[in-house]
């Protein structure tokens, strides 16, 4: 018995020593160039048959022991022959001998130096289609490279890193914003972006995945954005992607929610892409957004902190439980809104109803002045002191609309206006039953009124310009027309009053009429500032109805 003992000891010593000795043998092997040649050329056309292109990889490293594959040098082109993919280092930990089963299990991913070049040219496919559709697993009886055997690559990666990633894309249109200095610099269709990102996936059944986004930055120099850190966890299954944690940090703005729902779009399935977020909160400066959104507003600097809700689909966003306010609590505004037709441009509408909006006039004259506009009558806004406005406004296809009721100390006013961005006029109405106009003017003779107003004023730059060349002055340029007026004058109330004013920019002309029935009152009055409203110069006047004569029998 002991006898077979010894035997069977030295036997499994002997196997081990003969196991030892393989894998030292081909650790040995595989560090020799011409094994690692011969790798190289296997994974090359691995890829090439897979990929049905060009693939080069300059050198292969691999180290056994630690499942260590390191590839410099990688360069994929697309069906073109354009390079649509470089890599100057990858480091791959991946199990070895899944590899021969045509598996490609990468437990770690490390790229450094990627660069990617994508097109998307309107009347064909984008370049690195065929890339996504190598990617999906083949069907039955697909799958017939050049060569003859089956591509059948399946890619399974758990964590990846990628350093100075840089990605462009030319969709062969030019950009969105040439010749349109107004628009925003960003373009889905022309990106030029240089990122680093750090990001594991789990595989947690046969369709869910557990992803972690750990780190991301991103810089996009033309457009104007700099995602400073974005990170999230995010369960993924077939038809949906349950999101938690998220945090989004750009120049100076921060903001996170706990959590939302993807639906995730499937024309097979026919189902279409729809998601929802809990409470979004956070705080920023919109001058961040300003280059790659709205340049008007590049110099608005005052803190905000904001809070709202998401919901919507691929064509439709809405908005609930909007609260904005400045960080001293002096504006505060509370909202909803939708957005319908995100992917028809002329038929685009966004809308909000302003609940509530409270500010004294300090900060709202603090906001208007973060705009690089012509400011008029912003001395007479002082006397207006706490605003509160309660309304609407719609954002349409080169058209944007304003209603609502406005309290101020001076009194209340109804309103409406439209900016019409084709005629580039702003036109509206505004009615009141009880303002204080001399308090606003400077004109203590004048009590509360009651009015009824409609008002044109031209914004067209181009023609505003040749205005001012020819007259100069400082005024805006348009009409206002009141009718069905009363107030009190020095005490004596006034009725049946209307007016008009036209200011041609550098003068304006007012007449008001109180018509009675022997004999109107007439007013005429000049001013050529705003701002000196309360000095015009009025000049007062009568007009007799003469009686018409009775015709003889």
């Amino acid at each position: 018995m002991k006898r077979y003992a010894c035997i069977a000891l030295k036997t499994l010593g002997g196997l081990a020593l003969l196991l030892v000795t393989l894998v030292v043998v081909t650790a040995i092997l595989l560090n020799t160039s011409m094994v690692q040649n011969r790798l190289l050329h296997y994974s090359t056309e691995l890829l090439q048959d897979k990929l049905q292109t060009k693939v080069r990889i300059d050198n292969i490293s691999i180290n056994l022991l630690g499942n260590d594959v390191f590839l410099k040098g990688v360069d994929i082109e697309d069906r073109q022959g354009r390079k649509m993919l470089q890599a100057d280092r990858l480091a791959l930990d991946i199990d070895m001998m899944e590899l021969f089963k045509r598996r490609i299990n990468i437990s770690k991913a490390d790229f450094d130096g990627v660069r990617v070049q994508l097109h998307c040219p309107r009347d064909s496919a984008a370049n690195y289609q065929f890339m996504l559709d190598a990617m999906k697993h083949d069907k039955p009886g697909q799958g017939q490279g050049k060569s003859g055997k089956k591509h059948e690559l399946v890619f399974d990666v758990k964590a990846l890193r990628l350093h100075n990633f840089h990605l462009t894309l030319d969709n062969h249109r030019p950009r969105k914003n040439v010749g349109k200095p107004h628009r925003g610099a960003f373009d889905a269709g022309h990106l030029d972006v240089t990122a680093h990102l750090e990001l594991t996936l789990k595989r947690m059944g046969e369709d869910t995945h557990h992803l972690t986004l750990k780190k991301f930055e991103c810089v996009d120099s033309v457009a104007g954005i700099h995602i400073k850190d974005l990170h999230f966890d995010a369960v993924v299954q077939k038809e949906k992607a349950q999101l938690q944690h998220v945090v989004i940090q750009h120049e100076n703005t921060v903001l996170q929610f706990d959590s939302a729902t993807i639906v995730l779009p499937s024309k097979k399935e026919n189902r279409k892409l729809a998601y929802q977020t809990s409470l979004i909160s956070g705080k920023t400066l919109l001058k961040d957004i300003s280059k790659p959104f709205a340049p008007a507003l590049a110099h608005f600097s005052v803190p905000l902190e904001l809070k709202v809700r998401l919901s919507g689909t691929d064509s439709t966003m809405l908005f609930k439980d909007i609260h904005v306010n400045t960080t001293d609590k002096k504006l505060q505004i509370d909202a909803e809104g939708n957005a319908a037709h995100l992917k028809e441009k002329e038929d685009l509408a966004i809308r909000f109803h302003v609940k509530n909006m409270v500010t004294h006039v300090k900060t709202a004259k603090d906001i208007i002045d973060q705009f690089m506009v012509k400011k008029f009558m912003m001395k007479q806004l002082k006397k207006l002191q706490t605003i509160r406005y309660k309304g609407d406004f719609d954002i349409l296809y080169k058209k944007e609309r304003f209603r609502g009721l406005l309290h101020t100390s001076a009194g209340r006013m109804n309103f409406h206006f439209t900016l019409d961005e084709k005629t580039k006029y702003l036109s509206g109405h505004v009615n009141t039953t009880a303002f204080h106009l001399g308090r606003v003017i400077e004109m203590k003779d004048i009590d509360n009124v009651t009015l009824s107003a409609n008002f044109c004023f031209d914004y067209s730059k181009a023609r505003t310009a040749k205005i001012r060349k020819q007259v100069g002055g400082k005024l805006p340029i348009g009409r206002v027309d009141v009718e069905r007026a009363e107030g009190n004058y020095k005490k004596i109330r006034l009725k049946n009053v209307s007016a008009t004013i036209i200011s041609d920019g550098a003068f304006a002309e007012g007449k008001i009429t109180q018509q009675n029935k022997l004999i109107d009152l007439l007013c005429n009055f000049t001013f050529t500032s705003t701002d000196t409203i309360h000095k015009m110069k009025i000049k007062p006047g009568l007009k007799w109805h003469h009686k018409k004569k009775e015709p003889k029998s």
